[in-house]
């Protein structure tokens, strides 16, 4: 652990303090935010539950960057549509794990749980100092680093010395997919995206990365109510395109232009 910390010090000084800074101002819970994050962390407790706790562990966090990028793709090629709007478009996804009530649910999700409601629940989630250290210099590293190969192998170098430490499964579960999410995204924000960005790459990596952790800690809960027991497919495949969804909403739930 010591080395890693050393690793990521060396890489970035002053982005270490930004993050860390950003980090704990965000464990205060302003009045206008309190009732949604209490919402969410009401969710979040019944990740303990054996009924829904099975499905998050059995969740492969590269595959559920992969499929990011997938729902990231076919959006961005709707939305080239001028009259298409993102609602819409999400809508007219083909995905046959999902019907029609999912995805919208996916969608009001997505809309009220934007990039800073996502972060606080996963800073209130993860139950250690040191896990949330680890959190943080991923998110030094998307601050650090601007090009796909750098950030692919920083996070990396996180992500595999976060094997041998100490943290619980739980957390090591939201790091990783967390991780991994973010590694996917810059791959496609950064080599593959064919539109005009607004902002630099890490503000939709982080976004997006932010938005896969939120969506797997509390989707597994939040499907079953919306659309009685879900099946571990569908939990998949819903944190996948929650996930496309939070770099696009990430301005305070709003769809956010990017060049169509």
């Amino acid at each position: 652990m010591k080395k890693l910390l050393y690793r990521t010090f060396v890489l970035a000084l002053v982005g270490i303090a930004f993050t860390f800074s950003s980090c704990e101002k965000s464990d205060i819970v302003t009045e206008n935010t309190s009732f949604k994050f209490e919402n969410n962390s009401q969710k979040k407790s019944r990740i303990n539950n054996s009924n829904f706790s099975d499905l998050f562990y059995k969740l492969n966090p590269k595959e559920i960057g992969e499929k990011h990028n997938e729902f990231l793709a076919l959006i961005h090629e709707g939305l080239k549509n001028k009259s298409s709007d993102l609602k819409e478009v999400t809508m007219k996804l083909e995905e046959k794990s999902l019907n029609d009530r999912q995805k919208y649910f996916i969608y009001v999700w997505a809309k009220q749980n934007n990039e800073s409601v996502n972060h606080r629940l996963i800073l209130s989630t993860l139950s250690s100092r040191e896990s949330i250290e680890i959190y943080c210099q991923i998110l030094n590293i998307l601050e650090v680093f601007e090009n796909y190969e750098g950030i692919k192998k920083e996070i990396n170098y996180v992500l595999n010395n976060t094997k041998t430490t100490r943290l619980n499964r739980t957390d090591k579960q939201i790091i990783n997919i967390f991780g991994e999410t973010c590694i996917a995204s810059a791959r496609y924000w950064i080599t593959e995206y064919d539109g005009k960005l607004e902002g630099k790459p890490s503000k939709w990596v982080t976004a997006d990365g932010k938005a896969a952790a939120g969506a797997s800690i509390t989707w597994a809960v939040g499907a079953a109510i919306a659309t009685g027991p879900v099946a571990p497919v569908t939990y998949f495949v819903s944190i996948g395109l929650g996930a496309a969804l939070g770099s696009i909403m990430s301005n305070g739930g709003n769809t956010t232009t990017t060049g169509y």
